[in-house]
Parts: structure tokens; sequence; C-alpha cells
């Protein structure tokens, strides 16, 4: 899908008046009631305690407004929504009752799960990037009022940030949108478009999948010591704006996806195919490095350059709708290098963080996740949180992978099998023996090992001459010939 070219808006001076935020002094239904609008779908609610994420419950759009005030006191601290909704909730009932003792369906929040969209979104962390948040909010303003950015439905403080909301409505029911297969694509395209747009008053140019979860509006962010505040934003008849998507993708130059004829499917099938592993690879690896970052808080003087490298090799890697461009990295690098430690013996400055990122003769998947593992110096104890990201090596958890060239390898697999049949005292079959060299780490597949038996001189037990003459034998014996030689 191409995409039209628009300028990023720039933090400037508020030309007018900033609006009087609602501050609730306790979680307020009204945003989530707006964005869902009573539809049949499920909303998931979570918290934070600590560095522990707790699902809550998912709760049924058409059933919050009687269910909230029990749903209250569990949510006064550090707790969120899903912004779209889902056809069910977990299987299993939430360990956490609420007010009145009910114990809701637990919380399921899971992209495949997802039935309606109900907004596109903006995550502007605008303080990594050394921007007041009222600097950012009155930039938004002045654009709208310039027309450079549809104006957003819904404009929350998270504390450190800003989100922005444009309610989407569908043409026919004028409710939510449904999470078709085309509609989520053309809503991913969306929000990459709004994270080009608002790059530089620091929108998250990742935030764009549609299991995304907010702050509640009302609840208090314990970090930034402050309850979330909201402010609606509504058209000349008093009601929140909202957009059909296609108006949407049109404001933010996102050209509408094109029907694709059966046959360019079918021969772009394999190497989709062969990009998926490698899609989610990095996608894993992306989401392992915002868990080490939020984790680790900063990246400590000895970490510093690996971290950058690391981050950039992530970003560099993403494909298809992942995909950044490099003012999307750029942007992405500056939120990490404002949370490197910066003693003031040994600063890691703009110029520093610009070389540790130039990737020379950089390479498409050139980095295995030990390395990664080294470079950042992972402990076991993250290793745990930390999806297929093993300890450093220097912790003697895993040892680097030794890479064997392919003489080495088959002398070793040949080793082995030489010991199995010592072992066994006959020689198993192919079958048997890929079997018994996985339980040694030796992946291989029936052939080769056959082959390995003719190179190690082992008669192969299901070879096509030994069972043609073993049929002709049992033949020979079943029909005795009428005359003797």
């Amino acid at each position: 899908m191409g995409q039209l070219t628009l300028k990023p808006i720039e933090p400037v001076a508020v030309e007018s008046g900033l609006p009087s935020f609602v501050e609730p002094a306790r979680p307020d239904m009204l945003p989530i009631v707006a964005l869902h609008r009573g539809n049949d779908g499920y909303v998931s609610f979570h918290r934070k305690r600590g560095e522990e994420f707790e699902d809550l419950w998912s709760i049924k759009a058409d059933q919050l407004i009687g269910l909230f005030p029990d749903l209250t006191p569990e949510l006064d601290e550090d707790s969120f929504y899903s912004v779209n909704a889902f056809y069910r909730g977990n299987r299993t009932k939430s360990p956490i009752p609420d007010a009145a003792g009910d114990r809701h369906q637990a919380a399921f929040r899971q992209g495949q799960g997802l039935r309606w969209l109900t907004a596109c979104f903006a995550d502007i962390d605008c303080k990594n990037l050394g921007l007041e948040v009222g600097t950012v909010i009155g930039s938004v303003i002045n654009a709208q009022d310039r027309g450079e950015l549809p104006p957003a439905s819904i404009i929350t403080r998270s504390g450190n940030g800003v989100w922005l909301f444009w309610i989407l409505k569908s043409d026919q029911s004028g409710g939510p949108v449904r999470a078709w297969k085309e509609n989520v694509r053309l809503y991913c395209n969306v929000q990459r478009a709004i994270g080009d747009r608002l790059v530089r008053l620091g929108a998250d140019a990742q935030a764009r999948d549609v299991a995304r979860v907010t702050r509640i509006a009302g609840s208090v962010n314990t970090k930034a010591a402050v309850r979330v505040a909201y402010w609606l934003q509504a058209d000349q008849q008093g009601k929140a704006f909202q957009y059909p998507l296609s108006s949407l993708a049109e404001a933010f130059g996102v050209e509408l996806p094109k029907p694709v004829p059966y046959l360019e499917r079918a021969v772009s099938k394999l190497s989709e195919r062969g990009q998926r592993g490698q899609r989610g690879r990095w996608l894993k690896s992306r989401d392992n490095f915002r868990r080490l970052w939020e984790l680790r808080g900063q990246f400590k003087v000895g970490t510093r350059s690996s971290a950058v490298y690391v981050y950039t090799v992530i970003l560099k890697s993403l494909t298809g709708d992942l995909k950044l461009t490099d003012e999307n990295v750029a942007s992405e690098l500056m939120r990490l290098w404002a949370s490197l430690e910066q003693p003031p013996s040994d600063r890691y400055s703009i110029r520093d963080l610009k070389a540790s990122s130039k990737l020379e003769g950089f390479k498409f998947g050139g980095i295995r996740n030990q390395r990664i593992a080294d470079l950042l110096n992972i402990t076991p104890a993250e290793s745990k949180l930390l999806d297929n990201w093993p300890p450093a090596s220097v912790f003697g958890q895993v040892q680097p992978e030794q890479k064997l060239s392919r003489t080495e390898e088959a002398s070793r697999r040949q080793k082995w099998i030489a010991e199995i049949i010592a072992r066994r005292g006959a020689v198993p079959t192919g079958e048997v023996l890929v079997e018994c060299l996985a339980t040694v780490g030796i992946g291989a597949v029936v052939q080769t090992v056959l082959k390995d038996l003719d190179v190690l001189g082992y008669e192969n037990p299901r070879s096509k001459a030994r069972l043609k003459a073993k049929r002709l034998k049992q033949y020979n014996n079943s029909h005795p010939k009428l005359f003797t030689d």
C-alpha cells in the first residue's frame, strides 16, 4: 500500500488557549463509554503493581455502565483498559473479585480475537524529548486550527505524556468498525501515518497494534503522582468527533488498499511464509528490549553503546506493517538516549548516539539472541522475564553457540551413530537413529542418517537391496523349485 508524504507536525508556541481538562477524583468511565459505545464486544481491564502487570477482567461494553462502580476500587492506581474490543473474555474467571464480590471473566487481549475497532490513537511520550505536556497539547490544537490535523475526539493527560483518540464510526451502523481483515490492515497503516505526523512531538512510532491499552481517566499514575485528566472535543452539534476509517485514512495521507489479484497472492505466498518467521523474531526482540528497558529504568555506563546498537538493529529489522522510516528510528533512539545513565564524568552525547547507531555493513537479521544477551549483559533473573533471550555468557548459564563446519557436523553425528549402535548391539532403523540423535541435541533427517551408515560401513537394515533379497528368500521358501539343479 502506498502512502502520501505529509510533513510532520513541529512543536511550536501555543497560539490558542489550553483547554480546561476534566480532572476526576476517581476512575471515570466516560471516555471508555465514549470509545466503545455499548458494543457487544469485551473491554479488557488491567493494572500494574510495581513491576507486575496484572490482567483483571473482560467486561462486555454494553454492561459497563451498570458494572463500573463496582470495578472502581480495584482501578484507582495504574489501571488500564483496551482501546479496541474483543469477541470474548478469557475462558476462566478472574481471581480478583470486584467490590460486590463478583468474579468476572479474566482479561483476554489478543489481536486474533479482535471484534471491533473503536478508535485510532497516538501515544505521545513527550517528556523523553524534553517537551512539556502543555507545548504538545498547544501544538496539537494549533495544527487542528490550521487544518493540518483532524480534531481528536478525546485528549488525555496521562502524567508524563499525552494520548489522542480519533473515534471511529461505521458507515452503515454509526457504531464502531468491524475488525475485518481489510479494515485491520487499513487501521494499522493509519496508525503508522499518525506516528509519522506526530513523531517530532514524541509519538511512539510503534504504537499501532490493535491490542493496545491506555490509562483509565481518573486513575492515579503513581510515577507522575497525578490523576489522568481528559478533554472531549465536540462538533457543532455537541457530539464527540467521529470518523469513518476511510476518511481518517484520507486525512493522514494513507491510500486505501486495492484488491489483490488471486494470482498475485498465490505467487507471494512462499515469500510471505519465509518472512513470517523473521517478522515474528524481530517483533519479539522489540518487545524484549522494551521490557528490559522498563525493568532497568535506564541503561548504565558499560551497556549504553550496546543498547543503542542493539535497538537500532531491531528497529531496522522490522518489516511489513511494522517497518519504520529513518525518522521514526531516529525518534525512538532519542527516546532511548533520554533514559541512558549520564554521570557528570562520563556523558553520552548525541554524537555518541549517532556513532553507535551507524550500522556499517548492516545485514538484515545479522545478530543472534545470544550475542544480544552478551552485549546487554542480561542476567539470569532478567532472562526469565524475556522471551527466548538467554543470560549473558559471562553468567555461565548459556555458552555461545559454536558454529561447526559441515564436515565437523558430519563427523560429530557419525561418532554418535557409532556409539548408539555399539550400545544397542544392532543397527537401528533410520527413524530410531534420528530420535536418538535428537536426545543429544543433534538434528538430522532419515536420509542423512542412512548416508552416514554407508560411510561407517554399516548395512542399512531397511535398504531397498536388503528388503528385495528378504522378499525373494521368503518367496523361494514358499515356492520350492520342481527340479533341482
